[in-house]
Formats: structure tokens, C-alpha cells, sequence
């Protein structure tokens, strides 16, 4: 609450929300490029277990002159299956990875950051008051809006 009122005070609030929106809207554009690069490299892997069995047969028929038969071309498309799911996880891994790194950097500055003082700080919470309520109300009187009120007013 003393904060709060601090920034109204020095009428800091609209600078204050000005920031977390600017800090808001970059962290909104990384994460849109993140699901964008995303969304590429699932497709690269998916498109890429069809494409490299193709390439490799017309690159070993070809250019490397060699024969495709039924045992080779069933071989190699056995192979091409079973490296399919641990690539298929590469961009997965890949991408907790940078994400960890990330994590591991913002609380490493975190944790290494300056202790703060409170006698840097002139702000106390307890700050006139005469007792420890945050709100106090006197003689108070609250009440529902009926239905019967509602219907006279129309």
C-alpha cells in the first residue's frame, strides 16, 4: 500500500504502466516468434521423414550407381524408421533446452543480484496509522441492491 501510494503521489503510475506494457509487448512478440520458429521446425521434421528417404534413394541410385533392390530399398527404409522418432524428438529437446538456459540465466541474475537495505528505503507501511489495519471503516453500511428496488426504478 505504501508503494502504491508512492507512485501516486509523484504521479509515477502512468510511467510505471507504461513500462510493464512496453516490458509486455516484447515478451509478446518472443513468444510469438518462438511459436512461429516452432511451428517451422515441426514442420522440417515432419516434411524431413519423407523428403530424406527420397534423396537417399535417388543420391545411392544415381550417384553412387548402386542397385535398388527389394532387400537394400526395405533395409534402408527399416533404418529410416527407426532414426524417425529420436529426430523427430531432436527439435523438442532442442528447444527445452534453449528455453532451461533462459530459465537458469534470469534466476542466476536473480539470485546474484544486490540484497536490498531497509534503511535504503524511507517507505514504512505502518505509516500513519495508529494501529495495524489496512482498512478501517466507521460506521459503515453495506447492502445488496434488491430485486423489488430494481423494478420500482424502471
Amino acid at each position: 500500500i505504501s508503494l502504491h501510494r508512492l507512485f501516486k503521489s509523484f504521479v509515477w503510475e502512468n510511467w510505471v504502466v507504461q513500462t510493464i506494457n512496453d516490458i509486455r509487448n516484447k515478451e509478446l512478440k518472443a513468444q510469438n516468434k518462438k511459436q512461429i520458429l516452432g511451428a517451422a521446425n515441426a514442420f522440417v521434421v515432419v516434411s524431413s521423414q519423407v523428403i530424406a528417404p527420397v534423396v537417399s534413394f535417388v543420391f545411392y541410385s544415381v550417384y553412387i550407381g548402386g542397385n535398388l533392390d527389394v532387400a537394400t530399398t526395405f533395409s534402408a527404409l527399416a533404418w529410416f524408421n527407426i532414426i524417425k522418432n529420436p529426430l523427430g524428438m531432436l527439435p523438442w529437446a532442442l528447444t527445452t533446452l534453449m528455453d532451461a538456459l533462459v530459465s537458469i540465466d534470469r534466476l542466476e541474475k536473480f539470485l546474484l543480484s544486490e540484497e536490498s537495505d531497509e534503511s535504503d528505503s524511507n517507505l514504512n507501511v505502518n505509516d500513519n496509522y495508529d494501529n495495524q489495519l489496512a482498512v478501517y471503516i466507521n460506521k459503515g453500511y453495506f447492502s445488496w441492491d434488491s430485486i423489488k428496488e430494481d423494478n420500482n426504478n424502471k
